[in-house]
């Protein structure tokens, strides 16, 4: 039997140090390698300054910018890993924007994990075609990321980037624009004595009003779920400290998988969307009418008429304030369950069918600006490493596929 064991010690940057007591006897030294949790979204895509920009993985595993300008219908791509010298392997991304004010620029960026669980920034300016990027990991010293990664800002502008790591905990790398000051790193699940994670994190911001004041502010979110499928919710608002609470047990709600979506409309309502092991889109949706902690649920696919999908889910607004919900059934086959304020129901169509382009496979990516909304997916395997982008013109109410073959980086 051992003299003395240690047990537990969990390193996130591939360092220990053991301190050996005097011994006239063997030694040994077991250590476990905990297999990656969460999920990886290999594809991502928002609204930059009037341009659609879809992120994707070349064959190498590394980033790529396919732009689209609805002005003019042109589509132009941006080797991004080539311009600032990028050779990593990624995992996961999530891209986002920002205004720096003692800059005075708009800069598109993509967060990524490589697969060293280190987390990578690219930062650009499309028009001049400019990128460049730094490992914020290795500059802060902290442990590593397995990926899951998601983005939210409150109104005062600070970025948060988070993700979860090997153990399922949420770590958090924050930066506020013009402070002075550059990233920084916490881990909430430590610091609150929250439940871990095992996928589909989502970060969003809530509008939040002070009682003694009135004063209306910002409360941060963080949704993921845990091993049993239960939404498990992270939360801050001003004069609070972080809390957590399951969701699923508290509002009585079914088990999710795969991916969650988590947003809140113009009007306040907020929405915490995912996919049910029998492969409905399922909503836990609370609105200002319901009053304080009244959350429903509802199944979207059962009221719009759709089919069981095989992935889910993402989420996406559009400028004709349509919520719009992605998918892939099991044959590859693309859809969206959508709600516009004008018709205000929940419709199905199947993207593939309408628009007669390929299968795809999930994850999905979805972006929006002005009279178009679009998603992007990679098609199936058997059809190749194809970049499938899928536009919708509002107007119209016509779907068009666009593709484009993946090839390596240079």
């Amino acid at each position: 039997a051992p003299l003395s064991t240690q047990s537990g010690v969990f390193v996130g940057d591939g360092t220990m140090t053991i301190n050996l007591p005097d011994f006239a006897g063997d030694v040994a030294i077991k250590f476990k390698a905990r297999g990656a949790i969460g999920q990886t979204q290999r594809i991502a895509s928002i609204d930059s300054g009037g341009k659609l920009v879809t992120f994707y993985l070349d064959a190498g595993m590394q980033p790529q910018a396919r732009i689209y300008n609805p002005s003019n219908g042109q589509t132009t791509t941006q080797d991004i890993s080539a311009i600032a010298m990028f050779t990593g392997r990624v995992n996961d991304m999530v891209a986002f924007t920002y205004y720096d004010p003692g800059l005075r620029t708009v800069f598109t960026d993509l967060a990524v994990t490589d697969d060293r669980g280190n987390l990578w920034l690219f930062v650009g300016i499309l028009d001049s075609g400019s990128w460049a990027v730094r490992n914020l990991t290795a500059e802060l010293g902290v442990p590593g990321i397995t990926g899951d990664l998601t983005y939210y800002t409150p109104s005062w502008g600070t970025l948060h980037i988070s993700g979860i790591d090997a153990r399922g905990h949420s770590v958090n790398y924050y930066y506020q624009p013009g402070s002075g000051s550059g990233w920084a790193f916490a881990d909430l699940t430590d610091a609150i004595g929250g439940q871990p994670f095992t996928r589909g994190l989502a970060g969003f911001v809530t509008p939040w009003s002070t009682i003694t004041s009135g004063e209306v502010n910002d409360a941060l979110n963080i949704a993921g779920l845990n091993d049993d499928g239960h939404i498990i919710v992270y939360y801050w608002a001003p004069g609070y400290s972080w809390s957590s609470f399951n969701m699923t047990t508290t509002f009585n709600g079914l088990a999710l998988t795969g991916q969650l979506g988590a947003f809140v409309t113009s009007w306040g309502a907020m929405n915490i969307v995912g996919q049910t092991e029998a492969g409905a889109i399922y909503a836990y949706w609370w609105s200002p009418v319901l009053g304080p902690g009244n959350w429903q649920t509802v199944d979207l696919s059962a009221t719009s008429g759709q089919g069981p999908v095989a992935g889910a889910v993402e989420t996406t607004f559009s400028d004709d304030g349509g919520l719009n919900m992605f998918g892939v059934e099991e044959d590859g086959d693309l859809i969206i369950i959508r709600w516009t304020p004008t018709n205000q129901v929940w419709t199905a169509t199947n993207i593939t069918t309408a628009s007669g382009g390929p299968k795809v496979r999930f994850p999905v990516a979805g972006s929006a600006v002005g009279n178009f909304l679009q998603v992007a997916a990679r098609e199936t395997q058997e059809q190749g490493d194809t970049l499938a982008l899928f536009r919708l013109n509002i107007t119209a109410g016509t779907w068009t596929p666009e593709t484009t073959t993946i090839i390596p980086s240079l």
